[in-house]
């Protein structure tokens, strides 16, 4: 280094390398060396803190991402299973559509009547592939017509056939699994069936095999570490994929699923547990809206984290590789990083003030203008009349303005305001202003009682001061400015209301009528620093006031709600 060739004074060119070790050490090396191993420990404790959160968000981020994708397979097949069971509907309202009373009459010999029944229940029967069985049922659950059955089969053991002929009021019912000719576990979707007067005749019957659940499930293509199970409300199974044939129509041994079918709730659950088989899984499971079986998605969780696993081991080398390299490059990075952040942070800062200084330097060059060429106008006239005379002091009373509001908005931003409290009158102060304002417009004022309030008389002053003149400069000079002046019962304090009616210069923008420097395009043609509504919300702020723009149909109005005890404590 520099420092160290002036304070001795060896060419770096032709020192070698047994005499720099000889070198008694610079003063405020040790100091370095400390501070290097103490930046270069923290980095270390830095990185591993990121890396345990990281390892943390995204083990949760894995298992968020698989509780969506079995949220979204779920919700896929409870669709499905509603549409497949309203063709179902649909097609067992066309089987009662079609019979009459005398149809359920196992005396009648009407033989042609019942061959066209039966051959109605073919027709209806090749509709739907995964029926097992279509049939007309009597009120005494005998077989009346069906496809497959003998016509006269006693049915009353069936508990889907007592089910409707014990509760008149249900109009269809979907039973639990059943084993008959079918030589397999099936369920009977059935609907009552009523005459033209709305009387009941008997019941139509639709049959289906557990191949129409298994169907929606062949479509999933499930990943491998997944496991889709479709299930009726006594977690007894329906369909799985993979495939496994002879479990269906027997209850799952999963306690926790168990437990979590007892608590009969309806909404989603996402469980994490350890089998006995040792493997942590995860289940997903909701019920099918309207009908009386559930969808579950069991997923592999170590399967699941295999990534996660992975990305940890990579994690440790990495470590490792920085705390090694860290104590070559940390101090060089940390110094340079500082440099250029200084650097910008200044940049940034005298970028801004040059932006600031420009804008206001513009601002007082055009609003500053008119006025001087006013006064300009009437110190070349020979003979001033009382009304140049008069407009060359309103005018010199603009350039004040801006001048004053451009100092105060500067003692503001510096901090250098010094709040001073004392008992001030409303009343009388909105007095004193209306009657100084240079305008025609009346000003009528609404107050329930006089009013005193304890704050900063001359804040207060320059508050109203701006929201009085803006009224009279911008308003409608043939209507008149409405001060109105009530007290907040909930809150406390007092609420001042100034509204007027709109002149030429029209409707503010909402979205800007407290920034800095802004002024509405048609409001140039009258002189103005744009820093009056922007100072008089800063003041507010300062005295615990609030100010804000509540515009009506007709009228601008401000209102500005002030406490009734100034708490100078906060500003000093």
């Amino acid at each position: 280094s520099y420092e160290t060739i002036d304070r001795y004074p060896i060419s770096p060119i032709i020192m070698s390398r047994e005499n720099s070790n000889n070198l008694p050490e610079p003063k405020g090396h040790k100091r370095e060396k400390w501070l290097y191993l103490i930046t270069a420990a923290l980095l270390c404790i830095a990185v591993t803190i990121a890396a345990v959160w990281d390892l943390y968000s995204s083990q949760q981020q894995l298992l968020e991402t698989e509780r969506r994708q079995s949220e979204s397979t779920t919700f896929l097949l409870s669709e499905w299973i509603s549409g497949a069971f309203r063709e179902v509907d649909h097609a067992t309202r066309t089987l009662a559509a079609k019979v009459k009373a005398s149809d359920f009459d196992l005396a009648n010999t009407n033989t042609t009547r019942h061959q066209e029944i039966q051959a109605f229940l073919k027709e209806q029967y090749a509709t739907l592939p995964h029926a097992g069985e279509m049939a007309y049922t009597a009120h005494q659950c005998i077989l009346t017509h069906a496809v497959r059955n003998k016509v006269g089969l006693d049915v009353s053991f069936r508990e889907y056939c007592a089910a409707m002929r014990d509760f008149p009021e249900r109009e269809q019912y979907i039973s639990k699994l059943i084993w008959g000719t079918l030589k397999q576990f099936a369920t009977v979707y059935i609907r009552r069936v009523r005459d033209q007067e709305g009387n009941s005749i008997g019941y139509a019957s639709t049959v289906l095999k557990l191949s129409f659940f298994q169907q929606w499930l062949d479509r999933v293509h499930p990943r491998r570490l997944n496991t889709i199970s479709i299930t009726d409300r006594k977690g007894r199974l329906l369909a799985q994929t993979p495939s496994v044939k002879k479990s269906l129509g027997k209850e799952i041994p999963d306690p926790i699923f168990q437990d979590l079918l007892s608590q009969g709730a309806d909404k989603v659950h996402f469980e994490e547990h350890t089998p006995a088989d040792g493997k942590a899984r995860l289940i997903y499971f909701s019920k099918v809206p309207e009908l009386p079986f559930m969808v579950m998605v069991t997923s592999d969780q170590d399967a699941l984290l295999a990534p996660w696993y992975n990305k940890t081991i990579g994690y440790l080398i990495a470590w490792m590789m920085i705390v090694g390299l860290s104590a070559i490059t940390v101090r060089k990075h940390f110094k340079a990083l500082d440099q250029a952040t200084e650097l910008y942070a200044l940049a940034q800062w005298e970028q801004h003030k040059n932006e600031e200084q420009s804008r206001f330097l513009a601002m007082l060059g055009h609003e500053l203008k008119t006025p001087l060429a006013v006064v300009r106008m009437v110190l070349g006239s020979k003979r001033p009349t009382p009304a140049l005379i008069q407009k060359a002091e309103r005018s010199i009373d603009e350039m004040d303005c801006i001048i004053i509001t451009s100092q105060e908005v500067g003692r503001m931003e510096s901090g250098v305001v010094q709040l001073k409290q004392a008992e001030c009158s409303l009343n009388q102060i909105l007095d004193e202003i209306t009657a100084a304002v240079h305008t025609t417009i009346p000003v009528q004022l609404s107050a329930q009682h006089s009013k005193v309030i304890l704050s900063d008389c001359t804040l207060l002053r320059i508050i109203l001061s701006n929201l009085i003149d803006n009224a009279a400069k911008y308003g409608d000079p043939e209507r008149p400015i409405e001060i109105t002046l009530s007290d907040i019962k909930e809150a406390g304090g007092v609420e001042l209301s100034i509204a007027n009616h709109p002149g030429a210069v029209g409707w503010p923008d909402r979205e800007r009528i407290f920034e800095k420097y802004y002024r509405s395009p048609e409001a140039h043609r009258y002189s103005g620093s744009g820093l009056g509504l922007y100072l008089i919300t800063g003041l507010t702020t300062m005295i615990g006031g609030h100010l804000r723009y509540q515009p009506t149909e007709e009228q601008i109005c401000f209102r500005l709600n002030l406490p009734e005890t100034l708490q100078i404590s906060e500003y000093d």
